[in-house]
Parts: C-alpha cells; sequence; structure tokens
C-alpha cells in the first residue's frame, strides 16, 4: 500500500532581495553586494513570493532572515499550512527590524508545532485506513473459512478457499504491524522538541566569468533546522535535521512600492517567483545592496 510521505521544511533557491537595514546604510546609497553589506549593517531579510518579478502587498513571507553582527539567524515563517494564516507582506510594513525579529521567532515555533500536528493527523489517517483494510479482510477470511468447509465440493476447490484464507490472513498481519509502526512514529512526533535557530556564519560563494574579475552568479548558504516526519512505512524514523538552503542566482529587482514602504533586493533561483527582500521609507532604496559581491570582496568564496 502506497502512503503519503510528508517532508516538513526544503532547499531552497531563489532570487536575492534585500530587507530592513539600519541608518548606515541608508545614508550612503551606494551599491553594495550582500555580502559586504552583511559585514557592515544589521539587517532584516523577507524571503517572499513574488509575481513576474515584481513584490506586491499579497506576496507570502516564507522566511525571515535576520542578519546582525556580521551573523545571519533564519526563521521559517512557511504559508502553507492548513491551522497558520500566511504573513502578508502588505500587513508588515510598519514594523520595526525589532519586531520582525521578534515575529520570526514566533512564527518559527508555531510552524514547528503546526507541522507536528499535520504530521500526526497524516498518520493518524493511515492507521484508520489500515483498520478499514483489516475489518474488510476479515470478512474475506472468514468467507473464505465458510466456503472451504462446504459439502461437496472438490478437494481442488477447498484449497484454493484455504491458500486465499492464508493470505487474507498473511494482509492482516502485515496492515497490522504497520499500524503498530505508525503508532510508534506519533510517540517519536509527540516527543519531538522545538529547537530555535541559533545565529550562524554568513557564507556566500560566487562564480566569476572568464576573466576571473566578474561575478557572474553568487549563492548565499546557511543551515536551516528541518523535521523529516515520515508518514509512511519503510523509512527512516522522523527526526529533526540540520539541512541546508540555498539561496542562488541573484539577480536585482525592480523597486516595488507597497503603501508609503519601498522594497528592494534580488530575485533568486533564477526565476520571477521568489524574492528576498529589504524595505525603506526611501524612493532611492534600489541604489544600495542591489548588486552581486566581486571577487576582492573579502570573506566570500571565489570558484
Amino acid at each position: 500500500m502506497k502512503l503519503n510521505k510528508l517532508i516538513i521544511g526544503s532547499v531552497v533557491a531563489m532570487s536575492l532581495l534585500a530587507g530592513c537595514g539600519n541608518s548606515s546604510s541608508l545614508s550612503s546609497k551606494e551599491p553594495i553586494g550582500f555580502y559586504e553589506d552583511s559585514q557592515k549593517n544589521d539587517r532584516v531579510w523577507l524571503e517572499t513570493t513574488a509575481t513576474d518579478g515584481i513584490v506586491g502587498k499579497d506576496e507570502h513571507v516564507n522566511r525571515i532572515i535576520v542578519v546582525k553582527d556580521g551573523e545571519l539567524t533564519a526563521y521559517n515563517t512557511h504559508f502553507n499550512s492548513e491551522n497558520l494564516d500566511s504573513i502578508k507582506l502588505g500587513s508588515i510594513g510598519d514594523k520595526s527590524p525589532e519586531e520582525l525579529e521578534k515575529l520570526g521567532v514566533q512564527r518559527d515555533k508555531e510552524y514547528f508545532e503546526d507541522r507536528i500536528k499535520s504530521s500526526i493527523g497524516i498518520i493518524e489517517d493511515n492507521i484508520k485506513y489500515n483498520k478499514k483494510k483489516i475489518e474488510e479482510n476479515e470478512g474475506y477470511k472468514q468467507k473464505q473459512i465458510e466456503n472451504s468447509q462446504k459439502k461437496g465440493i472438490y478437494e481442488f476447490e477447498k484449497q484454493g478457499y484455504l491458500q486465499r484464507e492464508k493470505e487474507f490472513t498473511e494482509e492482516i498481519a502485515s496492515l497490522d504491524k504497520e499500524n503498530g509502526d505508525f503508532k510508534e512514529q506519533i510517540e517519536i512526533l509527540k516527543n519531538m522538541k522545538y529547537q530555535s535557530p541559533k545565529p550562524q556564519k554568513i557564507n556566500v560563494s560566487i562564480d566569476t566569468d572568464g576573466t576571473g574579475n566578474v561575478t557572474e552568479s553568487e549563492m548565499l548558504t546557511f543551515k536551516n533546522h528541518v523535521l523529516f516526519a515520515e508518514t509512511n512505512v519503510g523509512s527512516s524514523k522522523s527526526e529533526l535535521k540540520i539541512t541546508e538552503g540555498k539561496y542562488k542566482e541573484f539577480t536585482p529587482m525592480v523597486v516595488s512600492q507597497i503603501h508609503d514602504k519601498y522594497y528592494a533586493g534580488y530575485l533568486i533561483g533564477g526565476s520571477q517567483t521568489d524574492a528576498l527582500i529589504t524595505l525603506s521609507d526611501e524612493k532611492e532604496v534600489g541604489k544600495y545592496v542591489t548588486k552581486l559581491d566581486q571577487p576582492d570582496t573579502k570573506g566570500i568564496k571565489v570558484d
């Protein structure tokens, strides 16, 4: 029987956009790369959806990235949940960097708890399905027994009924064992403890052109807690893992206005549907944190 497998969390590849920053970066308004900026300024980045390369008030916030003291902390705020309302970009424009970080802390924990609840729900549905199949097979099994005991049947017919009785018995045992495994999974999930994201080193790598002097592509990688919840049988047990998130193929985006705020940054992953952005009241926001880091930027990896 093929059952569902829910993987909570993801490895992302998207366009990088700039987030909320401090006043020092606003005063210069000089184009600057993501990594160079991260070593000079504290900033909040919002990983969001985008529509045809533009972010609007109804875009979803998937992750809040806090850059502070040259380190990065990634908070999951996923919107693809039946139980959690999505965070719309237009609803958080008035929040300060500190308030956005607080929202990230709150939402990351809520998301984890929601994924635990959702995973348990899927497993419980699988158990119910198996119980129904067991009841059906019990009925089929009993029918084979009754048929095999009828008078006047040929021996080969009797043996056929007994063989099918054996097959139903084996199927019942298999389903019963699966339910036992599912119940173990539920206990593992119930006992799983939330781990809050921790600040980490910012790792940026670039690829250069044939001369080695000009950046062609840039990638940011970071560690991210991911809950792998196995809702099928025959796979590894549910566990909380550290996986690698990736933002790659940075493409400077057009400045977007939402209410009285202006957003700029990058599209990532070579698509028009993902972005990482920063906001400011200033219309000139697009003049900073919108270029790629260059090979002479200290601290980055050059491939």
